[in-house]
């Protein structure tokens, strides 16, 4: 026997949850492309990471559809999401690493 606590998984992400965390993402990163010059590296980044929090947030949501939980996805999303932990709409169930 080991003195440690038994593991207990995290709750299964609903699609209200990957949602929330998706919109809460676009909402920091919309305006500072929407500012970037139209040319811009910075602009293509920015909107790299909108393209990339849709595709897995869409994943995601398949990945529910066909009774599978979608706990990578999630994942990719908090880490996103951590960058903002200061933000007031921030939840703490979105920092990955408690």
């Amino acid at each position: 026997m080991t003195d440690h606590p038994p593991y207990t998984p995290l709750p299964t992400p609903t699609q209200e949850d990957i949602d929330a965390l998706a919109s809460f993402i676009q909402a920091r990163v919309k305006p500072l492309r929407d500012a970037a010059r139209y040319d811009s590296e910075e602009r293509k980044a920015l909107q790299a990471l909108l393209d990339i929090t849709v595709s897995v947030a869409g994943s995601a949501g398949a990945d529910l559809k066909r009774g599978d939980v979608p706990r990578m996805e999630y994942y990719y999303l908090t880490v996103a999401a951590r960058e903002w932990g200061g933000h007031p709409d921030f939840q703490s169930a979105w920092d990955p690493y408690g």
